[in-house]
């Protein structure tokens, strides 16, 4: 009887120690995606937290519909790398907006300020003429990337 409950302790001790391990190699979001507990993350778990399906669907290597720890891994790394290829579609855009709005010569000199998200300009400072406002509006929907333009351009006081 005392070998049986030896034995009984030792495979508990066994388990808690390969949860302990298996807990202690998880990647850090892991368990806040995995919200039903069950030790993968599927396509809504991850979509919940902004993931992407193309990221979730490049990283299943083994195609079930889950993602095991090292999947998951794999697909914040591509969400990762998507995100970022983002921010530097947008600054480029902004980059060759400024560059172009710097090049015309009504318009050289002039404060306008230039972000972009998302591929959405925004426009903004004051300059001098209607004219002007709709030139650099002009310009900036001629740039490769851009999907919308926002003029929020002001005319400078007379006085």
């Amino acid at each position: 009887m005392n070998i049986t409950l030896k034995l009984a302790q030792i495979g508990l001790l066994a388990t808690f120690a390969t949860h302990a391990a298996v807990a202690a190699n998880m990647p850090p979001d892991f368990a806040q995606y995995d919200t039903n507990k069950d030790g993968a993350v599927s396509m809504q778990e991850f979509a919940a937290h902004g993931g992407k399906e193309e990221a979730f669907r490049v990283s299943d290597a083994n195609k079930d519909g889950l993602l095991s720890p090292d999947e998951f891994i794999k697909a914040q790394a591509n969400k990762d790398r998507a995100d970022a290829g983002k921010y530097l579609d947008d600054a480029w855009i902004t980059t060759k907006v400024k560059t172009a709005l710097l090049k015309e010569t009504h318009l050289k000199g002039l404060d306008v300020g230039v972000e972009t998200e998302k591929g959405t300009v925004v426009l903004s400072g004051n300059v001098n003429s209607e004219a002007q406002i709709r030139q650099a509006e002009r310009i900036a929907a001629g740039i490769e990337g851009v999907k919308n333009v926002r003029n929020d351009l002001r005319l400078k006081s007379q006085g």
